[in-house]
């Protein structure tokens, strides 16, 4: 009897919970909204005004993908048989996560694979996060070619950059005796169970990546003249490793600068960036290339922040372990990223 109690009040704690996260949620997209509709004017509009357009322009749609997604889902289940992935072949369960990340990105795929993440073993976990760095955020990343980047080149660095990293990373770990088989349609579920799943994650993941927004802005404003200094600190480093991986000096010294924007803040700033500079048009073709493959992918700063809360938001406490991963699984996706503009370089 005390048994069932506690689970009904765990049950209505949890639902409870649920209603308070939407609400505030839903709070702060309409009073972005009213803002938007309003000029923005006040002080509080003006300090956080990156994250009042996120929430009033971005996270309606963010939320309709989630949805839309949540409906891809179901429709395959019904459409296609279900099967396991073969463990024995070491390549099939990272090529499925570098073919989600091409298309969804990353967060999407957390999403998805919700049900069976926390159960999948280290290697499987090491490799998820891995190839969700190495991708551009799925196919949404071509709008870049707006800005001039070739659209052949951003075509090729989402879609390559994730699967080159899914059949690296198997021969690097070698086979996992632990694997957990993952079946075509990861879990059964109901389109109601399906469709209610994947809101709490696409509300959960607005709220994350709004309070990550406000965070770095609010760092931006108060420790401007700390990470420029840090920046100048880092800076003959970085264009040392550029140099070394074969770019010329002149546009070593360029991306270094944007790299390092890219990695603290945010890869889609780094890209508006460098587009509005001009910069990248005087770089030769294999540097264009190899520049794209090293900024286009999401490894930095706030998608790490971004991640580990969405984990965290998605998972509950099984997520200490996968989150564990996440500084090594960062590191390994810029290393690969940086070798394959390396081997550009070298035969272009």
């Amino acid at each position: 009897m005390y048994t069932q109690n506690g689970s009904t009040i765990k049950k209505i704690l949890y639902i409870y919970r649920g209603v308070i996260e939407f609400s505030i949620v839903f709070f702060l997209f309409s009073f972005s909204l009213w803002q938007e509709l309003i000029g923005g004017t006040s002080e509080l509009a003006i300090f956080f005004s990156v994250t009042i357009k996120f929430l009033a322009y971005v996270s309606p749609l963010l939320m309709i993908l989630v949805l839309f997604i949540a409906m891809i889902h179901h429709g395959l289940t019904k459409i296609t048989p279900n099967s396991n992935l073969p463990i024995r072949d070491k390549y099939q369960t990272t090529l499925f996560t570098g073919l989600l990340s091409t298309v969804m990105g990353a967060s999407n795929i957390h999403l998805i694979l919700k049900p069976v993440l926390s159960q999948c073993s280290y290697k499987q976990r090491f490799c998820i996060l891995t190839i969700g760095f190495c991708s551009s955020g799925g196919l949404t990343c071509l709008i870049f070619c707006a800005l001039g980047y070739p659209f052949m080149h951003l075509l090729l660095v989402s879609t390559v950059l994730p699967i080159i990293a899914a059949l690296l990373l198997p021969c690097i770990l070698g086979s996992d005796p632990k694997a957990l088989p993952i079946s075509w349609h990861i879990d059964s579920k109901s389109f109601k169970e399906r469709l209610k799943m994947y809101f709490i994650g696409g509300y959960k993941i607005i709220f994350n990546r709004a309070a990550l927004i406000a965070i770095f802005e609010v760092i931006g404003y108060f420790f401007k003249d700390t990470l420029y200094a840090i920046f100048k600190s880092l800076e003959y480093f970085l264009v040392s490793w550029f140099q070394l991986i074969g770019f010329f000096e002149q546009t070593s010294i360029i991306l270094a600068e944007f790299w390092l924007l890219k990695t603290v803040s945010s890869r889609d700033l780094s890209m508006i960036k460098l587009a509005e500079s001009d910069y990248f048009l005087t770089m030769t073709a294999g540097e264009q290339l190899s520049t794209v493959f090293i900024i286009l992918n999401i490894a930095c700063l706030s998608a790490l922040c971004s991640i580990t809360l969405n984990l965290m938001a998605l998972l509950g406490r099984d997520s200490s372990s996968t989150i564990k991963l996440i500084p090594a699984a960062f590191v390994t996706s810029i290393l690969i990223s940086h070798g394959i503009a390396m081997f550009i370089l070298l035969f272009h």
